[in-house]
């Protein structure tokens, strides 16, 4: 299990967004959300697109420069697509229904509810009459004043959970809140090789079953996923900072710091199930960390039922399991 967003430091977990069209069409949005390897740029324009009614080409995202952009809590806990998306979301609707509809409502002399968004054009509802975007920002601006010619939508989201607090429940102390917009559900199964003379362990393949909501970017969502289980295989077979009595690394290099490769990475097997989380944006929950956690489990799981050897602390090394064989081995 995984949170989507957290409330564990303060009681917020506030993502705002801009929206705003060019003078050519495109959208363009301003967000704090931070693109640190996940793919999230792709999946907050994917967001804007599917609410704006426009290819994904035509969406740019403005981030990572707080000259510019407005504030976002954060890139951790699995809740830029979930909490970020979501302001997006809200900022696209309120540019398109505020904005863009009431500009060609006023252009093309039709009822705001009798017009819709899609293809990069307003059109008039069960007709073929339509205007671009362009001609719509063009229309506008020539009429409005220089200070007021932006289409703009702004929104923010801050979902409706609670900072963990202490209360009384039956007569006892204990935390309470609903301190995370939603939880990411994984199940993993890892397949394992052991020789059993040496100790040396071999991951054949990883199957994982995740529920992180509607998959916004299936091929985004699937790669962090991937990238958790090899950061997970890792953990459990290989990497251990070795430091001396004065707490100096020993092993801080990659010579002697032991990390998987490409070579001992495992087939893996990925499906979504496609739950709704009502309150992210399309139904998205978290997919960036819930890959990791089970992956020691699993592996150590399977190291058990393939010799008979428990080990309870990582990594599992082949010089751990053999010593563990030949215990057990002594003990008859």
């Amino acid at each position: 299990m995984q949170p989507s967003g957290s409330k564990l430091f303060e009681d917020v977990d506030i993502s705002y967004a801009e929206a705003r069209i060019d003078s050519e069409g495109s959208i363009v949005i301003y967000t704090g959300c931070s693109d640190i390897g996940m793919g999230s740029r792709t999946g907050l324009a994917m967001i804007a697109a599917e609410e704006m009614g426009v290819n994904l080409r035509d969406v740019m995202i403005v981030s990572g420069d707080t000259s510019k952009v407005p504030f976002d809590a954060g890139a951790y806990a699995s809740r830029t697509t979930t909490i970020g998306g979501q302001a997006v979301r809200l900022a696209c609707i309120e540019l398109k229904k505020k904005k863009i509809i009431r500009a060609a409502s006023k252009l093309m002399k039709v009822r705001q509810a009798n017009l819709e968004l899609k293809g990069g054009r307003v059109y008039v509802k069960r007709s073929k009459r339509s205007e671009r975007l362009s001609e719509i920002v063009a229309a506008y601006q020539k009429v409005n004043a220089p200070g007021e010619t932006a289409l703009v939508g702004r929104s923010s989201f801050d979902p409706p959970s609670m900072k963990l607090s202490e209360k009384q429940v039956k007569g006892k102390k204990t935390l309470w809140g609903d301190w995370a917009v939603a939880h990411s559900f994984v199940a993993q199964v890892a397949e394992v090789e052991v020789d059993i003379r040496t100790g040396r362990t071999k991951i054949l393949k990883m199957t994982n079953v995740c529920d992180s909501g509607r998959v916004i970017n299936p091929l985004t969502a699937e790669a962090n996923i991937e990238g958790a289980i090899e950061m997970g295989c890792g953990f459990a077979l290989t990497e251990e900072p070795i430091c001396d009595e004065k707490g100096r690394t020993l092993n801080s290099t990659f010579l002697d710091y032991k990390y998987i490769t490409s070579l001992d990475y495992p087939v893996t097997e990925t499906r979504f199930i496609g739950t709704i989380n009502p309150r992210g944006a399309y139904g998205a929950k978290g997919a960036g960390e819930v890959g990791l956690p089970a992956v020691c489990p699993a592996i150590a799981n399977a190291i058990f039922s393939a010799t008979g050897a428990r080990i309870r602390d990582i990594p599992i090394t082949s010089e751990k399991i053999w010593r563990a064989l030949t215990l057990k081995k002594a003990q008859g």
